[in-house]
């Protein structure tokens, strides 16, 4: 097999579809993302065998002679493509490769390098950050970039309040100090600033003012169009709702584009898994955004197909709705901690390429705490935890809502659900489409007992990644779905991105972190690689740990032949 990264040992993945078959209903579907603020991403549906499922019905353009066009599968179509509204795996594989940032990450790693910005330094105290904007740099409307777009972005993300609002709510004041030089003041202090920077794209002022409607900050037209820097370039005439959208090259790109650059990047849209892994296999598509676990001997048979493997920044948890009775018990919560098997959930769902989490921050974040044991299997814990509780197993049913189309969570849930009934406790599985799933979790009345996130990170601050599913100001917003709150927990995260010694800052994110295992608002129950594939005739393609999976920068990727 070829590959760029040392791939891990795996079992042949056998328990997930079985569970499945046994269950004899649908499956569960990622991205989460939480694509949120951190986001929700790819949702696929249902996959099974290879045989033949419907088609999708797609209308393509036909490109001229001589262009060449790299195609990928994507499980949704994205409801808007507008930067400031939503950061979905769709929505995101449209933004990094249309739109760039100040301050970006360097691919393969979360590393910062220049981006919009060519240097930028900062006050002692971390508050004020003055950049120096790249010059030369045009905008896909033809206006120049200059610092008062950075301002009104900015501003724009703030007043909308939406996806993005979280990354931008240290900010205090922008000023743009001269057409060229931009300065950002913050609230707080906070060392990450540069990490949560580069996820805020940069729109055109002018084309928000010539777009706006009844003070919807262009948002309507951003939504089918855009209005960045990026070497790609989208218009609502190059997409057809239901099938596919295409984006074409940005001409007037400040990068410049080499010979073996591809001229369109193309997102078609089915929602079925088996479908997407057909038209890869048949050479109909580059690269999709399904599950493949189940198929690596066959994917790595393929000639024409690459297989990577490498290491992820991701935790998948349940999430257990500390507002709701019985979950509003911190020992009934520990006693469902102690009855998931992590092991084969490792070796038989993940084939081996995952590891039990230790805590919710990944392995390779930094402050990562290693003093804290893996998640632990033992039902006799369990069910001492749930005598201590007092809870009467007998008088509790719980419910776990699940986004549908997913295996890997599916079979999880129902691992946990064979689990409970041995200690008592029924738990009732529902698949629901993403968007009503979401709307759930706005509150702990309307949300079920659980739900299944499968966290990415989104950017490579751990302080972020540690926010979005507890921190208590996102209650009832993407994603603190367990409804979670803890004001310690919160000022040991407040605290920590202020403090630029790097030992002191750890200490106070180990603490953090063992209050999330003390407190269990969640179960963490794994953290996978990345595996995914890709077509050879994509060259440069490089596994990227952040934003979510299956991530893709157009402009990044070569034409290798084929």
């Amino acid at each position: 097999m070829k590959k760029r990264n040392q791939r891990i040992l795996a079992a042949i993945l056998c328990l997930a579809l079985a569970l499945t078959a046994l269950a004899g209903c649908g499956t569960y579907n990622q991205d989460v993302r939480p694509q949120s603020s951190a986001p929700a991403a790819d949702q696929p549906a249902a996959s099974g065998d290879a045989s033949a499922p419907a088609e999708p019905k797609t209308t393509l353009k036909s490109e001229p002679a001589g262009q060449r066009t790299i195609t990928y599968a994507v499980f949704n179509e994205p409801s808007t493509i507008d930067p400031a509204s939503g950061s979905t795996g769709e929505i995101l594989k449209v933004v990094r490769s249309c739109y760039e940032p100040l301050a970006k990450e360097k691919l393969g790693t979360v590393e910062i390098e220049p981006g919009l910005a060519e240097s930028w330094e900062t006050s002692d105290d971390q508050k004020t950050w003055t950049f120096h904007l790249r010059e030369g740099v045009k905008f896909h409307d033809g206006t120049d970039f200059t610092a008062d777009d950075v301002k009104a972005t900015i501003e724009r993300v703030k007043t909308m309040g939406l996806g993005g609002a979280s990354l931008v709510s240290d900010i205090d004041t922008v000023e743009a100090v001269d057409p060229m030089t931009v300065k950002i003041t913050l609230n707080t202090p906070n060392v990450y600033f540069l990490y949560r920077l580069a996820k805020v794209p940069i729109v055109s002022a002018d084309a928000i003012a010539a777009h706006e409607k009844d003070g919807d900050q262009a948002s309507e037209w951003l939504a089918r169009n855009t209005a960045g820097t990026g070497p790609f370039q989208l218009s609502e005439s190059d997409w057809v709702s239901g099938e596919y959208l295409q984006m074409k090259r940005f001409p007037d790109y400040w990068g410049g584009f080499a010979e073996n650059k591809f001229d369109f990047a193309r997102l078609i849209f089915t929602n079925d898994a088996t479908v997407q892994m057909q038209m890869l296999e048949r050479g109909e598509i580059d690269k999709h955004g399904a599950q493949i676990i189940d198929a690596v001997d066959r994917l790595e048979a393929n000639p024409n197909l690459e297989v990577l493997t490498g290491p992820g920044l991701e935790t998948h948890i349940i999430t257990l709705n500390c507002q709701k009775h019985p979950l509003d018990n911190r020992d009934f919560r520990t006693a469902l901690s102690y009855a998931l098997d992590y092991t084969a959930i490792q070796r038989d769902i993940f084939g081996g390429y995952s590891e039990t989490p230790r805590g919710f921050l990944p392995r390779s974040f930094e402050g990562f705490n290693e003093a804290i044991p893996e998640q632990e299997y033992n039902m006799d814990k369990a069910k001492e935890y749930l005598e201590k509780s007092g809870v009467d197993p007998a008088s509790v049913t719980l419910s776990i809502h699940l986004n549908k189309g997913r295996d890997p969570a599916k079979s999880t849930a129902l691992l946990l659900q064979d689990s409970l009934r041995q200690l008592g406790i029924k738990l009732e599985i529902l698949d629901v489409q993403w968007a009503a799933l979401a709307e759930e979790f706005t509150s702990a009345e309307t949300a079920p007992h659980m739900s299944i996130l499968e966290m990415g990170a989104f950017t490579g601050d751990p302080i972020y990644f540690l926010e979005t599913c507890f921190h208590s100001k996102n209650i009832g917003a993407p994603y603190n779905w367990s409804f979670y709150k803890n004001e310690e927990f919160d000022k040991l995260l407040d605290e920590a991105k202020t403090i630029s010694d790097a030992d002191k800052r750890t200490e106070l994110m180990a603490k953090a972190q063992q209050i999330l295992v003390d407190d269990a608002p969640a179960i963490y129950y794994a953290c996978p690689s990345k595996l995914e594939v890709i077509s050879k005739r994509v060259g440069d393609y490089v596994l990227h740990p952040l934003d979510y999976y299956n991530f893709i920068n157009f402009y990044a990727v070569s034409y290798a032949g084929g």
